[in-house]
């Protein structure tokens, strides 16, 4: 599977307005941008449990919001990560033409540039060789970018428990990968037992994923100790750690949450 981040930069050709919380107007536009290309691919990422890509918010710079909404003059230039976990999908975006346009909610931009963000551009072997790299690091440290919340049974759980972090990462990469798998279960355990929080600065954070509905995530750095991390496990979590640079963590990370940077220590 090749894997690849995108940043889109991206111009309005009129005056439109957009609400601060646009991440499923975001997701509806990737799907919309892919359908000018693929229909089918289009409606099998619409159609999916586990999403095929993950994204962030708008990059607007410096523009404020105004009664909930930000006004954007023509002409306002922004930015736009996306990241693919699906061949096809990393591929179609390689070939999006300069200057075709999308529109997210009632603003429609047109792209100027797709280019790949810090030559993030993998295979899934490629991962597993930079995890084997790095399998002697004995601690990582995530930034949380945008809020990031999991789901606890019928509740939304917002603070990084290592067994959560995993297990969201488990299960995309069981999704985008079918030759090296992993059991869930067992590397929850596993996170539980072995990987320890030793530092954080973080706050929990209300957001809203339409105007009337909303759920409770976290931001923040969060800094874990793996040095009684078996070797023979390591090298598998730091492998998922490397995936969360293009899946993110947690729920709803098509509409722009848990998105993630992650740093290594010895």
């Amino acid at each position: 599977m090749i894997l690849g981040a995108f940043e889109i930069k991206m111009r309005t050709i009129a005056h439109a307005s957009l609400p601060i919380s646009h991440g499923r107007l975001l997701h509806a536009a990737v799907l919309d941008l892919v359908r000018k290309y693929d229909e089918e691919l289009s409606q099998e990422l619409h159609n999916a449990n586990i999403k095929s890509f993950s994204l962030g918010l708008l990059d607007l710079g410096h523009l404020k919001p105004s009664y909930g909404k930000f006004n954007l003059m023509t002409d306002t230039r922004v930015n736009w990560e996306l990241c693919s976990l699906d061949t096809r999908l990393t591929k179609l975006l390689m070939s999006v033409a300069d200057n075709i346009v999308v529109r997210i909610g009632s603003a429609v931009f047109e792209i100027e540039h797709i280019l790949l963000k810090n030559n993030l551009l993998v295979d899934t072997y490629q991962l597993v060789a930079k995890a084997e790299a790095l399998k002697l690091v004995d601690s990582f440290t995530i930034n949380f970018v945008t809020p990031t919340t999991f789901r606890f049974y019928n509740v939304d759980y917002p603070f990084p428990r290592p067994d959560l972090i995993f297990a969201s990462l488990v299960e995309r990469w069981n999704r985008i990968d079918d030759t090296l798998s992993f059991d869930i279960e067992k590397l929850k355990a596993i996170a539980n037992q072995y990987i320890v929080p030793i530092r954080w600065d973080g706050a929990s954070k209300r957001v809203n994923t339409t105007p009337k509905i909303g759920v409770t995530g976290f931001t923040g750095v969060f800094t874990f100790d793996m040095k009684v991390l078996p070797e023979e496990y390591r090298k598998i979590f730091i492998l998922l750690l490397l995936f969360s640079a293009f899946s993110g963590i947690g729920r709803l990370t098509a509409q722009g949450l848990g998105k993630v940077l992650v740093e290594y220590g010895n």
